[in-house]
């Protein structure tokens, strides 16, 4: 028997789902973008230490102390580092055994970085090389290469040296020093500025020998002038009280007495403009011939016809 047929509620509304919450949503998608911001994060790192790795190959330092300076170099050139050495005196390291290392031994380092080897040097003592002269630039290696390093450098001004020449060392050239001993030098920065001295109204000569007194080099320069007499400076260059390099050389002008009075002007000669090619016509003085004051020759008439009479003119009949 089939059961009775029940009649569907009636709702005087249409019945529609309840709204979801919205603290509920703004919580799911704020874990969506923390865990997509996790994600990149990841793999950025993850990028970055692979690409590190790939451009800079590391390798481990070898343990050198205790060995020969040449079987240390060697265990440091095989793993792919540069070798530095450093002579040092140690009387309790036998000489040429490395007793010190940087970076220490297991340091992870970049292959081709150098390795600094601190060598005993033992008791052994070195004498000081000659540095007076010598440029700083150089000093170092020098000193390097003696088993020396260098200590404190200082500058002072000298007038007889270039700019980083070596004035003074200590130790003093030929001393016995212990291996690893630092040498002190004093560099030159060149020579001072110093005044010009006032030589304006002097001779040449008095002059030039005052400026070398002052270690400067003078330049004679001859002038005219009306007001100082012949042989004595007119003024300098640069002027006297002003400054000037130690050694340099001034200029110094020198009276030659006054300048020669303008020569005397005259008429300038007309010529008459002539065209190219052509000779100017030569023009010469017309001349003038005297007079001639001779009498007026009178020839007599002739005579006249026989028989008579007045000559009959020609054509002209009686």
């Amino acid at each position: 028997m089939a059961p009775p047929e029940r009649d569907a509620p009636i709702y005087d509304e249409e019945y529609l789902p309840p709204p979801s919450h919205p603290l509920r949503l703004l919580v799911a998608l704020g874990a969506l973008a923390a865990a997509t911001v996790a994600c990149l994060v990841w793999f950025t790192g993850t990028a970055g230490l692979a690409g590190s790795t790939a451009t800079e190959d590391l390798a481990a330092v070898p343990e050198v102390i205790g060995l020969s300076e040449a079987e240390a170099s060697t265990a440091i050139d095989d793993a792919g580092f540069v070798i530095r050495v450093v002579p040092l005196r140690n009387v309790d390291v036998p000489a040429g055994e490395v007793f010190r290392q940087s970076p220490p031994a297991g340091t992870k380092a970049p292959v081709g970085s150098p390795v600094e080897l601190v060598v005993s040097a033992g008791d052994e003592f070195v004498l000081v090389p000659q540095l007076y002269g010598s440029l700083e630039s150089d000093l170092a290696q020098t000193l390097f290469f003696r088993g020396l390093g260098l200590g404190e450098v200082t500058y002072r001004q000298d007038p007889t040296t270039q700019p980083g020449e070596v004035l003074e060392q200590d130790p003093l050239p030929g001393t016995e020093v212990a291996a690893g001993t630092v040498v002190n030098v004093v560099v030159s920065e060149g020579p001072p500025d110093v005044l010009v001295p006032d030589v304006d109204g002097l001779s040449q000569a008095e002059a030039v020998q005052i400026l070398a007194s002052a270690g400067f080099n003078a330049a004679p320069v001859q002038r005219y002038s009306s007001y100082v007499p012949v042989g004595d400076v007119i003024s300098t260059e640069p002027r006297a009280g002003r400054e000037a390099p130690y050694g340099s050389t001034i200029t110094v002008y020198v009276s030659r007495g006054r300048a020669p009075a303008p020569p005397t002007t005259r008429p300038p000669t007309t010529t008459p403009p002539t065209t190219e090619g052509e000779t100017p016509p030569t023009t010469r003085p017309p001349t003038t011939q005297p007079p001639t004051t001779q009498p007026p020759t009178t020839q007599p008439p002739p005579p006249p016809p026989d028989g008579g009479g007045d000559a009959a003119e020609p054509g002209t009949e009686g």
